[in-house]
């Protein structure tokens, strides 16, 4: 007996729980049209020893970084690696990505940039665990709402990528 069906099918939209007048609902949708919907997924980086301010942790961060844009659907990817940081050099401000060429760094520049890491509000407990044993990859996505399977779409594309 086969059991597929063309008719059945599973949707994940929780507006079919609604009536299309529910105030509620109707309030929710108003609130993501001026501030947006947001759908993510976090990347966490916790190497098996020592903390994630290694050449090779930060090589892994930046590559992780850069290669998500390429999933579907992508409005912005944050990191510690792409932290815009600034740092005042005499009369001038520069603004850079926090790392860049992470592979490279000796022993101060891995400890500048953990000292920054560790005590960046916007990073710390955020993206960077405090004692700098654990990381993220953030990645937010703003579907279009076309289809019922975008979310499946993304998740997959990051398990497919080896994320």
């Amino acid at each position: 007996m086969d059991l597929a069906s063309p008719r059945l099918a599973f949707n994940n939209d929780y507006r079919v729980f609604f009536s299309a007048d529910n105030p509620e609902l109707l309030a929710f949708e108003k609130l993501q049209r001026t501030y947006t919907k947001i759908d993510n997924i976090l990347f966490a980086i916790a190497p098996r020893e020592g903390s994630v301010f290694t050449p090779q942790i930060l090589d892994a961060i930046e590559s992780l970084t850069l290669n998500a844009w390429q999933l579907p659907f992508v409005l912005r990817v944050d990191s510690m690696a792409n932290f815009q940081h600034t740092v005042a050099t005499d009369d001038d401000l520069v603004v850079a990505d926090l790392v860049e060429g992470g592979r490279d760094f000796d022993a101060p520049k891995l400890l500048e940039v953990a000292k920054t890491a560790t005590n960046e509000p916007s990073l710390r407990d955020f993206l960077v665990a405090h004692e700098g044993h654990t990381t993220g990859v953030n990645v937010t996505f703003q579907m279009p709402q076309k289809a019922m399977d975008e979310v499946p779409q993304a998740v997959a594309a990051a398990r497919e990528h080896g994320f």
